[in-house]
């Protein structure tokens, strides 16, 4: 199928998604149906001008950087400047975690890294001998609640880490001689726009999962 429909106004550059992008928007088309035509062309054009508007975002901090970098300080204040907006793009990779973790929970569906924890992970035998089905329905009886607990468990560390990650970053900014207050401005505006860039892919990657689970959920 033509993925994109000029008759509708829709002829992006193709590149301009990421493959996450391509593969959920696949997802879609997939599911084609006549009734659905109007809303998926819709999604597609809107996403395609979150894009562009990302891409000026991104743009526009590195002209920020630039005139950050144009401050001369020295090799300690650069350091401390650069750990600081560091931190904070840690900081919504952490909250993008728990939100996928918290998506995970409410569809039942436990992340990849804890898959190994599969009883044919654990035996050679092939999964359709009949005297291991009693053995599969107690193992996954079992490992359920224990998949449950450690993924509540997971939410939790990353909820930690993302507690302490502000504390420290407040500390920082309640230092001048950590984020001298001439350059405070600049260095707000960065972090400003990279929480907008992380709100909008940290969407996309929730909605991608979603996606998925409800296309396997439906074969």
């Amino acid at each position: 199928m033509q993925l994109w429909a000029s008759d509708k106004g829709i002829n992006p550059d193709a590149s301009i998604l990421n493959q996450q992008e391509r593969q959920m928007i696949q997802h879609e088309i997939d599911n084609w149906q006549d009734g659905h035509a109007t809303k998926l062309l819709l999604h597609i054009r809107e996403t395609v001008f979150k894009r562009v508007e990302t891409s000026k975002m991104k743009a526009d901090r590195n002209t920020l950087i630039t005139r950050l970098d144009a401050q001369h300080f020295s090799k300690d204040e650069q350091e401390r400047i650069n750990l600081y907006i560091n931190l904070h793009i840690k900081m919504q990779e952490v909250i993008t975690e728990v939100e996928k973790l918290e998506a995970r929970t409410r569809m039942k569906a436990p992340p990849p890294s804890l898959k190994r924890l599969d009883i044919s992970m654990k035996t050679s035998l092939p999964l359709d001998t009949a005297e291991l089905t009693t053995i599969q329905n107690e193992w996954d009886t079992a490992i359920l609640s224990a998949k449950t607990t450690l993924q509540k468990c997971l939410i939790a560390l990353k909820k930690l880490e993302h507690t302490k990650i502000d504390e420290q970053m407040n500390k920082m900014w309640n230092d001048e001689e950590i984020i001298p207050e001439h350059c405070r401005a600049l260095v707000t505006k960065i972090i400003e726009i990279d929480e907008r860039l992380a709100t909008f892919d940290r969407k996309i990657s929730i909605h991608f999962l979603l996606s998925k689970h409800a296309k396997a959920a439906h074969d």
